[in-house]
């Protein structure tokens, strides 16, 4: 069937070391011919029926998927193939929406019947990471990413919270002495840039404009965070990340773990 994707025996070598190798009693599908029908589904935004049969069951997709998720597997291959080929020098931070799709019910009083608008208020807080914006129920992706525009660190959080509260949470596992964090004014907080220095690195963050205080801040290096904006774009390619198709948060991000996987460290 053409425009399938495959996983190449180069790409596969690199992640087979990294996979669950527990057995089951029973001899699991072809881990390469899953992982490609999984990530077919997960670039196109498709039904898990509507992936082509020659990866093998749905249901098989599905359950491999969600096992994995729920385990952490995505994001611990993700992160041992960053820490072999990424740049901590340098790291740059933002965030942004992933707008839910049709089925998260974003709620209308005019359109919506009662029984709909009850659903959708159980898919804020309780875990599921959305939260209600100004354009309905949202969730928000934040991301670290190094000098060269590769993910580092990626986190999922309700669309209504603040990308400063996230900062420290993203940063923590990967600053280190003499790096430098490139950032927004919405990053611009005290407490921030007091981690920061203790952690001895650098902050390159333009300070808000009401600020008493101004914090010099190199321009030419700022001008580099359209990296991070890039990788977005880049990830928002997957229909499944730029419509949220996924109600749990650990299937939400254990798709932007296999999407920055195969764009970057394959």
């Amino acid at each position: 069937m053409s425009g399938t994707f495959w996983l190449t025996e180069e790409q596969f070598s690199k992640i087979k070391p990294l996979l669950p190798n527990t057995p089951r009693g029973v001899a699991r599908s072809d881990d390469r011919k899953v992982l490609s029908g999984i990530i077919f589904c997960l670039q196109r935004g498709y039904r898990w029926s509507d992936v082509p049969t020659e990866y093998g069951p749905a249901k098989t997709l599905y359950n491999r998927y969600k096992r994995w998720s729920e385990a952490g597997v995505f994001e611990r291959i993700f992160e041992a193939l960053a820490q072999e080929s990424a740049d901590f020098r340098t790291l740059m931070l933002d965030a942004t929406h992933a707008l839910p799709g049709r089925g998260f019910l974003k709620p209308r009083e005019e359109e919506n019947p009662p029984d709909c608008r009850e659903r959708s208020e159980k898919n804020i807080g309780g875990g599921r990471a959305i939260g209600r914006t100004k354009g309905g129920l949202n969730s928000k992706l934040h991301l670290v990413c190094d000098g060269a525009g590769r993910p580092v660190r990626i986190t999922v959080s309700g669309g209504n919270e603040a990308d400063i509260s996230h900062a420290r949470q993203c940063l923590e596992p990967v600053v280190g002495k003499g790096a430098t964090v490139i950032a927004d004014r919405g990053y611009d907080a005290d407490h921030l840039r007091d981690w920061l220095r203790k952690c001895k690195a650098r902050a390159c963050i333009p300070p808000r404009k009401n600020r008493k205080k101004q914090y010099r801040y190199s321009k030419a290096l700022y001008k580099t965070r359209n990296l991070v904006e890039r990788c977005f774009n880049r990830l928002k390619d997957w229909r499944s990340l730029s419509l949220r198709t996924f109600r749990c948060p650990e299937t939400f991000l254990a798709a932007a773990h296999l999407a920055a996987i195969v764009i970057w460290y394959l």
